[in-house]
């Protein structure tokens, strides 16, 4: 009894330091990991709704990086995922209360001091996972300020890749607390979900129509744009045209976690007549396919609460028109970005 005791703690504890987690593990798993790539996510905490939590985008993140790490170092990798930022930069939720926010310059400093440290640490190879739309140029402009700092090949290398659904799993698009957050959420965490209060949230209408041009940027003001802090259809969060399928490539060999030997350690670029292996491709691969996998999940796990709330949500909605009515939530006018 006692030696299958030792068996099974053993067996738990090289579990838990081969996932890579670090808030779960302990000093000696650290030192006895050697980890070589770092994952890290940036979420945010900010209002999504009736619907949906603050913690939306900590969530999704979250969840993403953790199964990325996961299944790298099932696959021989030494990836470590770093906590998840939970703060990010929302100036455009001032009108919502408590949406949690730190500048850009703030969020740019808390960036470069996770790099440094990291490069204390003996990590050369960092890749960031944003999950709020409002940190990309933050973080982006982290990266430059990184590598301006630094004479050319030095430091860590650090990267920021992007992922999304795949195609024809969301019929009803949103860029704030839609259809796609409603359906991962009641994937990643259920328990959090309003399904009471699924509805058609307004989406603002821009006073100067050329504004919707996607090649012109302005800070869009949140409580215009999403009234009711979400927007769009998320009255049937089923995905649609559920495959099996990815159509992702399949996981590449072992090799792909060890790097070419160089100095500072990573070969991004291929050189005439090498094979161009590098440390980052299963990561960001994996990534990829957290993210893919995450929604396609979603679609099964959410498959079944079509039928249950079809009935009932469905009843409630036969008389109202299926359009986006687009009305200010305060005047019921048209909103217009004056």
């Amino acid at each position: 009894m006692v030696g299958y005791v030792l068996v099974s703690f053993a067996f738990w504890k090289g579990s838990i330091m081969k996932n890579g987690i670090l808030m779960e593990m302990t000093i000696e798993d650290i030192r006895e990991f050697k980890p070589e790539v770092v994952v890290m996510g940036i979420g945010s905490t900010e209002p999504h709704g009736p619907v949906l939590p603050y913690g939306t985008d900590y969530f999704q993140v979250d969840a993403v990086v953790r199964r990325a790490v996961i299944e790298a170092n099932e696959q021989s990798a030494r990836a470590l995922m770093y906590p998840t930022l939970p703060i990010g930069n929302n100036v455009n939720f001032k009108a919502f209360p408590f949406a949690c926010r730190m500048g850009v310059n703030t969020l740019m400093r808390v960036v470069l001091d996770i790099i440094g440290a990291l490069e204390e640490d003996g990590i050369r190879k960092i890749v960031l996972i944003n999950g709020h739309g409002g940190n990309t140029d933050a973080i982006r402009a982290a990266l430059r300020a990184h590598v301006g700092a630094r004479k050319p090949g030095e430091g860590a290398f650090v990267c920021m890749p992007s992922g999304s659904a795949p195609p024809g799993l969301i019929k009803h698009q949103s860029n704030h607390g839609g259809e796609a957050e409603v359906s991962r959420m009641l994937h990643i965490r259920e328990d959090l979900v309003r399904k009471e209060e699924f509805d058609v949230f307004p989406f603002g209408e821009l006073a100067v129509e050329e504004l919707n041009d996607p090649g012109v940027y302005f800070v869009r003001p949140w409580h215009l744009h999403v009234p009711k802090a979400a927007g769009g259809d998320v009255r049937n969060p089923r995905r649609r045209k559920v495959s099996n399928s990815l159509n992702i490539p399949p996981s590449r060999s072992p090799s792909c976690w060890w790097p070419c030997p160089r100095q500072n350690g990573l070969p991004i670029f291929r050189s005439r007549g090498e094979e161009g292996k590098t440390a980052f491709s299963g990561v960001l691969l994996l990534i990829q396919r957290a993210y893919a996998g995450i929604d396609i999940e979603a679609s099964v796990h959410t498959e079944r609460h079509a039928v249950q709330e079809a009935s009932r949500i469905g009843e409630q909605q036969d008389n109202r028109s299926h359009k986006l009515f687009r009305i200010s939530e305060a005047s019921h006018r048209r909103v217009r970005y004056d």
